[in-house]
């Protein structure tokens, strides 16, 4: 039975039906980037025959992989069933239990987490005697889990370092730590993806298995990934070539994670063959808010073009409150959110709700309501962004 498509739009139907070559999809704020994810791979399924077991959809959280699957689940009658659709780490945990030995490991490894790693390294710095005032622990672990990301070795961290006690301190702590988790057979989240890239690497086999088996390859919030995770991308899709990336240069975020926005910028470098897919339609946001954010994105710097529009009214103005300070900025934005659209909570991690982080209404330091379509009032700290128009 031929999956029904005419729930989706235009730009969204062209990128769906393209399955062969790279495609570049540009997501705007609230323009379905899931809905084409999970049709793209229920159309590669059920119409062009493809095996689940073929494909490979990666996500950045374990939320957005189950409610890919749960959607799927709604448009396959088998579901998931045979397909990879997880994180980055989950993909690398898989590759290494059954291939960890090949790097030295035991396929039975242990994985350490965030308190796991931060108590390792506060033992190592006190055997090592260094002061945790002049070189405080979040600070080496952080310069520690770069170095990683960016896939180099204590070794080679070390031979940088120069003259820089910084530097020089976070080498001793690096190197201790790496031979300290090789003993205890485990790695903590960084190692995941640094050693999932160095199996690929250093064994041809192992990667000629996983190119032949992903032949289609999806990645969510690609504007977020780092150097690591752009090479294993890039990797498992060399041989196909049948590599879909979605995301939003002007939702990228995480650089203070090692996110490097050139990954989606340069895309077309890397694939000049791909296609590119713009979806500008939200569905969530009256006219006035598309405007505000479009006149607002418009001036990041190393970005694709692209203009949210909506079928919806303008709705109402955008009202703007200047705070004196930020902390009553924070303070006074759930209460107006609240008078608008109901009880909001203070704090949460989810992208789509207050976060003191980019906005589609103002600019990257502003707080505001990003999930309701009918707020339109943007609450700024003093002199810290320039006043929106309404």
């Amino acid at each position: 039975m031929t999956l029904q498509l005419d729930s989706l739009n235009e730009a969204q139907r062209k990128a769906v039906l393209t399955t062969e070559g790279p495609l570049l999809v540009l997501a705007g704020a609230g323009s379905g980037k899931t809905r084409v994810l999970t049709h793209r791979i229920a159309h590669l399924v059920q119409d062009k025959g493809v095996s689940p077991y073929q494909i490979l959809a990666i996500t950045f959280t374990n939320k957005a992989a189950g409610e890919m699957r749960n959607r799927l689940g709604d448009l396959l009658e088998r579901g998931t069933r045979g397909m990879w659709v997880c994180t980055f780490h989950a993909m690398c945990v898989r590759m290494l239990r059954m291939d960890a030995t090949l790097l030295g490991y035991g396929n039975d490894f242990s994985i350490y987490d965030d308190d796991d790693s931060k108590r390792l390294v506060k033992a190592i710095m006190e055997e090592l005697d260094i002061d945790p005032k002049r070189f405080p622990l979040q600070g080496i672990r952080a310069r520690i889990s770069a170095a990683k990301n960016e896939l180099r070795s204590p070794q080679e961290y070390e031979e940088a370092a120069g003259a820089n006690p910084w530097l020089k301190t976070t080498a001793r702590v690096y190197a201790q730590l790496q031979a300290r988790l090789k003993r205890a057979n485990a790695m903590d989240f960084d190692d995941l993806l640094v050693c999932a890239y160095q199996l690929l690497k250093d064994n041809p086999q192992v990667l000629a298995a996983y190119q032949e088996r992903f032949r289609y390859i999806l990645v969510d919030e690609y504007q977020d990934t780092n150097h690591v995770q752009y090479l294993l991308v890039k990797m498992l899709g060399a041989r196909y070539r049948n590599v879909m990336v979605v995301g939003d240069d002007d939702q990228s975020i995480y650089s203070w994670r090692g996110a490097d926005i050139r990954n989606i910028l340069d895309f077309e470098k890397d694939y000049d063959e791909a296609t590119v897919v713009k979806l500008e339609q939200n569905s969530r946001s009256k006219g006035n808010i598309l405007t505000a954010a479009n006149a607002v994105v418009a001036n990041n710097r190393d970005r694709k073009k692209k203009r949210l529009f909506t079928v919806q009214d303008d709705g109402d103005k955008i009202m703007v409150y200047q705070a004196p300070t930020s902390a009553r900025r924070a303070s006074t934005s759930p209460a107006r959110a609240s008078a608008c659209i109901g009880p909001v909570a203070a704090t949460t991690t989810s992208r789509s709700s207050i976060a003191p982080t980019r906005s589609p209404v103002c600019s990257r330091t502003c707080c505001c309501v990003r999930a309701c379509p009918t707020v339109s009032w943007v609450a700024r700290a003093s002199s810290t962004v320039p006043r929106c128009a309404t």
